[in-house]
């Protein structure tokens, strides 16, 4: 066996990526915060949310997620108010890791599509922030998933050093984003 050697120009390229990925989110979600390396430049906030983890490594990512959520609300009329989360066994479902490293950009859509038998209109609300768009079924799982990431964002504004910057929660109606 021989080794080949990787050009510099690879070098923390990886060979592959996730270019998108779909996380339906249905009634009340549950998460775990993590500090690591707080008021260093090495700081993070971990999130672990049902089969999610976020990373997110400064305050202005986590703020910019938060302010995509905030941006759903408009679009949230027609939904069910809790849909029962369906019984799923340990490994039902992706899993899956992002590290937020700056704020994503995103867009909002209200969809809605006819059941196979015809008799019933179903709508959700996507929420697209690539690499991953989230599809909100019900306001149980929106109440929740702001409160969650409300608090992921104040935990970052407290522990990241561009804490002070990005401390004002997008979901305030006082809330002006920065240009």
């Amino acid at each position: 066996m021989t080794k080949v050697a990787i050009p510099e120009s690879h070098i923390g390229i990886p060979a592959g990526a996730i270019s998108q990925a779909y996380v339906r989110l249905r009634g009340a979600q549950q998460p775990d915060i993590s500090v690591h390396h707080a008021h260093t430049d090495i700081a993070r906030v971990t999130l672990t949310w049902g089969r999610i983890l976020f990373t997110f490594f400064n305050t202005q990512a986590a703020q910019g997620v938060l302010e995509a959520f905030g941006a759903a609300r408009q679009a949230l009329a027609g939904l069910p108010d809790n849909l029962a989360p369906r019984d799923q066994q340990p490994y039902d479902g992706p899993a899956i890791g992002v590290d937020w490293t700056r704020r994503p950009p995103y867009a909002v859509t209200r969809r809605e599509a006819l059941t196979p038998d015809k008799r019933r209109t179903i709508r959700w609300v996507e929420v697209y922030m690539r690499p991953v768009t989230f599809q909100i079924v019900d306001l149980a799982a929106y109440r929740s998933a702001v409160e969650v990431l409300q608090l992921a964002h104040k935990t970052a504004a407290a522990v990241c050093l561009d804490g002070d910057q990005h401390r004002f929660d997008p979901t305030d109606a006082s809330y002006r984003p920065t240009r």
